[in-house]
């Protein structure tokens, strides 16, 4: 009689059969750096993807790593206006980023006045230790990194505050595949964060959900659900208004994280022809996914 790891075995022999892997598309599933955060960034690298000007009182965020913790954090916004004073800025964060050089971090820079409005700055720096993090031309290889020096920010015409943080209650997470073609570990972590107006003019104006991974935060903008790491630990959403006011948290435990079943472990997701018979023999590995999952979670372990 053939036992139930035996069956498992045959049915994962004969499904991969069945099911063609797309190696070079398995490659690029599931890469998330930070270049892909600080696209939203108001402080922005790439000319040719400008952000929207902020209120005045903006702390504008961007997500870097500490490069050389021994170098103090000297720097101002200078106006591209002629005779208008700098502005100096303290970095809000820095002190965790150093503190963890091995991990990119959110990090705001608060401007010691308000900013004017209708103006271009330049964050100038006689020293810094933050490296920000963007794409060099392909996230597959990851992100580039270069100091914080030279980061271009414009204000909006209006002299209005930021605008306060949204609510965030009712957003969901779940874990899925980025597309058809992904194979294998890991999946990707998708949350689904408010829309509408209200959203709109906060995104606009450079507010975020922050949302913490196992210790780590990453940023994304409401509307605009990113790939996140997968996890399964449960996780934490903060909305952070422009200027840095932070909203109430929601926590979204693991037990309420949903996963696509359409998955196998050993070593392709399905595509969205699939012969039939493929997926009577993908049931027990789908039904060991599941126990595994399930057995976990009871025990509160995480992934390695």
């Amino acid at each position: 009689m053939i036992g139930p790891r035996t069956a498992t075995l045959l049915s994962a022999s004969m499904a991969a059969w069945l099911l063609s892997p797309n190696t070079a598309a398995a490659e690029a599933c599931g890469t998330t750096d930070p270049g892909l955060a600080n696209i939203e960034s108001p402080l922005v690298a790439d000319p040719e993807r400008p952000s929207e000007p902020v209120p005045i009182d903006a702390s504008p965020w961007v997500v870097a790593r500490c490069a050389t913790p021994d170098l103090p954090f000297v720097c101002a916004f200078e106006s591209d206006a002629a005779g208008e004073p700098a502005i100096e800025v303290a970095a809000v964060g820095l002190d965790r980023a150093c503190a963890d050089p091995d991990h990119d971090h959110v990090v705001r820079m608060r401007p010691s006045a308000l900013l004017q409005p209708a103006q271009s700055y330049t964050l100038r720096c006689a020293s810094t230790p933050l490296e920000a993090g963007w794409l060099g031309g392909n996230s597959v290889g990851g992100p580039s990194y270069s100091p914080v020096d030279g980061l271009p920010l414009a204000t909006q015409a209006s002299a209005d505050p930021s605008a306060p943080p949204i609510a965030i209650t009712g957003s969901t997470a779940e874990l899925r595949r980025q597309d058809d073609t992904c194979c294998g570990e890991p999946l990707t972590l998708v949350v689904d964060v408010p829309k509408g107006d209200e959203a709109d003019r906060f995104t606009r104006e450079g507010g975020v959900v922050e949302v913490v991974v196992e210790g780590d935060v990453w940023v994304i903008g409401p509307g605009r659900g990113h790939d996140l790491p997968w996890t399964e630990r449960g996780i934490t959403l903060t909305a952070v208004a422009a200027d840095g006011t932070r909203g109430e948290p929601l926590e979204i435990p693991p037990e309420a994280i949903d996963e696509e079943l359409i998955y196998t472990d050993f070593g392709c997701a399905l595509r969205r022809r699939v012969s039939p018979l493929a997926l009577w023999l993908l049931a027990p590995l789908v039904l060991l996914r599941l126990g595994t999952r399930r057995a976990r979670r009871r025990r509160g372990t995480t992934r390695s």
